[in-house]
Protein backbone atom coordinates (compact mmCIF):
# COMPACT_ATOMS: atom_id res chain seq x y z
CA UNK A 1 0.00 0.00 0.00
CA UNK A 2 1.13 3.55 -0.74
CA UNK A 3 0.50 4.49 2.90
CA UNK A 4 3.21 2.08 4.11
CA UNK A 5 5.65 3.47 1.55
CA UNK A 6 4.97 6.97 2.90
CA UNK A 7 5.55 5.79 6.47
CA UNK A 8 8.80 4.07 5.47
CA UNK A 9 10.09 7.18 3.71
CA UNK A 10 9.29 9.42 6.65
CA UNK A 11 10.90 6.92 9.02
CA UNK A 12 14.12 7.04 7.01
CA UNK A 13 14.25 10.84 6.86
CA UNK A 14 13.22 11.29 10.49
CA UNK A 15 15.84 8.86 11.81
CA UNK A 16 18.50 10.42 9.60
CA UNK A 17 17.75 13.82 11.12
CA UNK A 18 17.62 12.38 14.64
CA UNK A 19 21.12 11.01 14.21
CA UNK A 20 22.40 14.29 12.76
CA UNK A 21 20.81 17.00 14.91
CA UNK A 22 19.02 15.08 17.67
CA UNK A 23 15.46 15.81 16.51
CA UNK A 24 13.30 14.91 13.55
CA UNK A 25 11.49 11.61 13.96
CA UNK A 26 8.49 12.75 15.98
CA UNK A 27 8.04 16.05 14.17
CA UNK A 28 7.76 14.18 10.86
CA UNK A 29 6.26 10.83 11.88
CA UNK A 30 3.38 12.03 14.05
CA UNK A 31 1.70 14.24 11.41
CA UNK A 32 2.32 11.56 8.79
CA UNK A 33 0.67 8.93 10.97
CA UNK A 34 -2.25 11.26 11.65
CA UNK A 35 -2.70 11.43 7.88
CA UNK A 36 -2.39 7.68 7.10
CA UNK A 37 -3.86 5.93 10.17
CA UNK A 38 -7.49 6.43 9.06
CA UNK A 39 -6.60 4.45 5.92
CA UNK A 40 -5.45 1.64 8.23
CA UNK A 41 -8.86 1.54 9.89
CA UNK A 42 -8.05 3.52 13.04
CA UNK A 43 -11.13 5.27 14.44
CA UNK A 44 -11.09 9.06 14.14
CA UNK A 45 -11.24 9.55 17.90
CA UNK A 46 -8.13 7.42 18.40
CA UNK A 47 -5.97 8.67 15.52
CA UNK A 48 -3.92 11.32 17.32
CA UNK A 49 -3.31 9.22 20.44
CA UNK A 50 -2.33 6.25 18.26
CA UNK A 51 0.04 8.43 16.22
CA UNK A 52 1.75 9.60 19.42
CA UNK A 53 2.07 6.13 20.94
CA UNK A 54 3.27 4.52 17.70
CA UNK A 55 5.86 7.24 17.09
CA UNK A 56 7.23 6.94 20.63
CA UNK A 57 7.74 3.19 20.32
CA UNK A 58 9.43 3.63 16.93
CA UNK A 59 11.73 6.29 18.38
CA UNK A 60 12.73 3.93 21.19
CA UNK A 61 13.91 1.37 18.63
CA UNK A 62 15.52 3.93 16.34
CA UNK A 63 17.44 5.52 19.20
CA UNK A 64 19.29 2.27 19.97
CA UNK A 65 21.22 2.22 16.70
CA UNK A 66 21.80 5.97 16.90
CA UNK A 67 23.12 5.72 20.47
CA UNK A 68 25.50 2.90 19.53
CA UNK A 69 26.89 4.98 16.66
CA UNK A 70 27.27 8.10 18.82
CA UNK A 71 28.79 6.15 21.71
CA UNK A 72 31.53 4.82 19.44
CA UNK A 73 32.48 8.46 18.81
CA UNK A 74 32.43 9.37 22.50
CA UNK A 75 29.32 11.52 22.20
CA UNK A 76 27.25 9.97 25.03
CA UNK A 77 27.74 11.19 28.61
CA UNK A 78 26.59 8.25 30.72
CA UNK A 79 27.04 10.15 33.98
CA UNK A 80 24.40 12.64 32.90
CA UNK A 81 22.00 9.78 32.18
CA UNK A 82 22.27 8.59 35.78
CA UNK A 83 20.92 11.98 36.85
CA UNK A 84 18.23 12.34 34.19
CA UNK A 85 16.77 8.82 33.95
CA UNK A 86 14.43 8.81 37.02
CA UNK A 87 13.00 12.25 36.30
CA UNK A 88 12.47 11.51 32.63
CA UNK A 89 10.53 8.33 33.32
CA UNK A 90 8.38 10.00 35.98
CA UNK A 91 7.66 12.93 33.67
CA UNK A 92 6.61 10.87 30.66
CA UNK A 93 4.28 8.59 32.65
CA UNK A 94 2.62 11.66 34.15
CA UNK A 95 2.41 13.30 30.74
CA UNK A 96 0.88 10.32 28.93
CA UNK A 97 -1.67 9.88 31.71
CA UNK A 98 -2.66 13.51 31.15
CA UNK A 99 -2.69 13.52 27.34
CA UNK A 100 -4.67 10.28 27.13
CA UNK A 101 -7.58 12.12 28.72
CA UNK A 102 -7.47 14.99 26.21
CA UNK A 103 -9.60 14.95 23.03
CA UNK A 104 -7.69 14.14 19.86
CA UNK A 105 -8.49 17.47 18.19
CA UNK A 106 -6.98 19.36 21.14
CA UNK A 107 -3.75 17.36 20.89
CA UNK A 108 -3.80 17.97 17.12
CA UNK A 109 -3.67 21.75 17.63
CA UNK A 110 -1.11 21.50 20.46
CA UNK A 111 1.22 19.44 18.26
CA UNK A 112 0.86 21.76 15.26
CA UNK A 113 1.54 24.84 17.39
CA UNK A 114 4.55 23.17 18.96
CA UNK A 115 6.24 22.26 15.70
CA UNK A 116 5.73 25.81 14.44
CA UNK A 117 7.51 27.01 17.57
CA UNK A 118 10.26 24.43 17.04
CA UNK A 119 10.77 25.59 13.47
CA UNK A 120 11.20 29.18 14.61
CA UNK A 121 13.68 28.19 17.31
CA UNK A 122 15.73 26.14 14.85
CA UNK A 123 16.02 29.04 12.43
CA UNK A 124 16.47 31.98 14.78
CA UNK A 125 18.30 30.57 17.83
CA UNK A 126 21.95 31.53 18.04
CA UNK A 127 24.50 28.86 19.03
CA UNK A 128 26.75 29.52 22.00
CA UNK A 129 30.34 30.46 21.29
CA UNK A 130 32.58 27.40 21.21
CA UNK A 131 34.49 28.44 24.33
CA UNK A 132 31.27 28.29 26.38
CA UNK A 133 30.76 24.60 25.63
CA UNK A 134 32.50 21.78 27.47
CA UNK A 135 32.73 18.03 27.80
CA UNK A 136 30.84 18.02 31.12
CA UNK A 137 27.74 19.98 32.22
CA UNK A 138 28.05 23.03 34.47
CA UNK A 139 24.69 22.35 36.15
CA UNK A 140 24.12 20.08 39.14
CA UNK A 141 22.03 16.95 39.65
CA UNK A 142 18.94 18.88 40.80
CA UNK A 143 18.80 20.94 37.61
CA UNK A 144 19.46 17.90 35.40
CA UNK A 145 16.83 15.72 37.08
CA UNK A 146 14.19 18.47 37.16
CA UNK A 147 14.86 19.34 33.54
CA UNK A 148 14.59 15.69 32.53
CA UNK A 149 11.21 15.35 34.27
CA UNK A 150 9.93 18.34 32.29
CA UNK A 151 11.38 16.87 29.08
CA UNK A 152 9.59 13.56 29.68
CA UNK A 153 6.30 15.30 30.45
CA UNK A 154 6.25 17.48 27.33
CA UNK A 155 7.61 14.68 25.12
CA UNK A 156 4.34 12.83 25.70
CA UNK A 157 2.44 15.65 23.96
CA UNK A 158 4.41 15.25 20.73
CA UNK A 159 5.12 11.50 20.65
CA UNK A 160 8.87 12.00 21.01
CA UNK A 161 11.86 10.90 23.02
CA UNK A 162 12.31 14.51 24.04
CA UNK A 163 15.29 15.34 21.84
CA UNK A 164 13.72 18.60 20.69
CA UNK A 165 13.78 19.67 24.36
CA UNK A 166 16.83 17.77 25.57
CA UNK A 167 19.32 19.05 22.98
CA UNK A 168 18.83 22.76 23.81
CA UNK A 169 18.56 21.94 27.53
CA UNK A 170 21.88 20.08 27.59
CA UNK A 171 23.43 22.82 25.46
CA UNK A 172 22.23 25.36 28.06
CA UNK A 173 23.81 23.17 30.74
CA UNK A 174 27.15 23.71 28.99
CA UNK A 175 27.63 20.56 26.93
CA UNK A 176 29.18 20.65 23.45
CA UNK A 177 26.64 20.09 20.67
CA UNK A 178 27.92 16.67 19.54
CA UNK A 179 27.48 15.40 23.12
CA UNK A 180 24.10 17.09 23.39
CA UNK A 181 22.88 15.07 20.40
CA UNK A 182 24.42 11.77 21.49
CA UNK A 183 23.33 12.07 25.12
CA UNK A 184 19.87 13.25 24.09
CA UNK A 185 19.46 10.13 21.93
CA UNK A 186 20.45 7.94 24.87
CA UNK A 187 18.15 9.83 27.23
CA UNK A 188 15.32 9.51 24.72
CA UNK A 189 15.36 5.71 24.72
CA UNK A 190 13.83 5.15 28.20
CA UNK A 191 11.54 8.17 27.85
CA UNK A 192 10.10 7.04 24.52
CA UNK A 193 9.89 3.36 25.53
CA UNK A 194 8.08 4.01 28.82
CA UNK A 195 5.89 6.62 27.12
CA UNK A 196 4.91 4.21 24.35
CA UNK A 197 4.10 1.41 26.79
CA UNK A 198 2.00 3.83 28.83
CA UNK A 199 0.11 4.84 25.67
CA UNK A 200 -0.40 1.14 24.97
CA UNK A 201 -1.74 0.54 28.47
CA UNK A 202 -3.99 3.60 28.61
CA UNK A 203 -5.44 2.84 25.19
CA UNK A 204 -6.12 -0.81 25.94
CA UNK A 205 -9.62 -0.07 27.23
CA UNK A 206 -10.58 1.80 24.03
CA UNK A 207 -8.75 -0.22 21.39
CA UNK A 208 -7.76 -3.51 23.01
CA UNK A 209 -5.19 -5.89 21.54
CA UNK A 210 -5.04 -7.49 18.10
CA UNK A 211 -2.60 -8.24 15.30
CA UNK A 212 -2.76 -4.55 14.40
CA UNK A 213 -3.06 -2.79 17.76
CA UNK A 214 -1.78 -2.77 21.28
CA UNK A 215 -3.81 0.04 22.81
CA UNK A 216 -2.71 3.29 21.21
CA UNK A 217 0.08 1.61 19.23
CA UNK A 218 -0.45 0.57 15.61
CA UNK A 219 1.85 -2.42 15.29
CA UNK A 220 2.35 -2.60 11.48
CA UNK A 221 3.12 1.13 11.24
CA UNK A 222 5.52 0.78 14.16
CA UNK A 223 7.32 -2.09 12.44
CA UNK A 224 7.82 -0.06 9.25
CA UNK A 225 9.10 2.95 11.19
CA UNK A 226 11.40 0.82 13.33
CA UNK A 227 13.08 -0.98 10.42
CA UNK A 228 13.54 2.16 8.32
CA UNK A 229 14.81 4.07 11.34
CA UNK A 230 17.37 1.43 12.31
CA UNK A 231 18.81 1.73 8.81
CA UNK A 232 18.99 5.53 8.73
CA UNK A 233 19.88 6.55 12.31
CA UNK A 234 23.52 5.32 12.23
CA UNK A 235 24.02 7.09 8.90
CA UNK A 236 22.76 10.30 10.48
CA UNK A 237 25.17 9.90 13.39
CA UNK A 238 28.07 9.64 10.95
CA UNK A 239 26.88 12.63 8.92
CA UNK A 240 26.65 14.71 12.11
CA UNK A 241 30.42 15.15 11.87
CA UNK A 242 30.46 16.24 8.21
CA UNK A 243 27.24 18.06 7.22
CA UNK A 244 26.68 21.67 8.46
CA UNK A 245 23.96 21.41 11.10
CA UNK A 246 22.73 24.94 10.37
CA UNK A 247 21.83 24.04 6.79
CA UNK A 248 19.96 20.91 7.85
CA UNK A 249 18.07 22.81 10.56
CA UNK A 250 16.83 25.47 8.16
CA UNK A 251 15.62 22.93 5.58
CA UNK A 252 13.98 20.87 8.31
CA UNK A 253 12.29 23.97 9.75
CA UNK A 254 10.80 24.86 6.36
CA UNK A 255 9.43 21.33 6.04
CA UNK A 256 7.74 21.28 9.45
CA UNK A 257 6.20 24.72 8.84
CA UNK A 258 4.46 23.27 5.78
CA UNK A 259 3.34 20.23 7.76
CA UNK A 260 2.05 22.29 10.71
CA UNK A 261 0.15 24.68 8.46
CA UNK A 262 -1.55 21.76 6.74
CA UNK A 263 -2.46 20.20 10.11
CA UNK A 264 -4.06 23.42 11.36
CA UNK A 265 -6.01 24.01 8.13
CA UNK A 266 -7.39 20.45 8.03
CA UNK A 267 -8.26 20.13 11.72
Amino acid sequence: MIEYAIVAGVGLVGALLMGMIGIGTALLCVPTLIFVLPAFGVADGNVVHTALGTAMLAIAVQSVSSVVAHNKRGNVDWQILKSTLPGGIFGVVLGVSFTSALPGNVLHIIFAAFILFSAGRLVFSKPKPAEENGETPRKGILVLSTGSAAIGFFASFIGAGGGVFAVPFLHWCGLVMRKCVGTSNANGFPISLVGALTYGATGYADVGYSAFHFGYIHLPAFAVLAVSGMIAAPIGARLAHTVPARTIKILFALLVVIIATRMIMTN
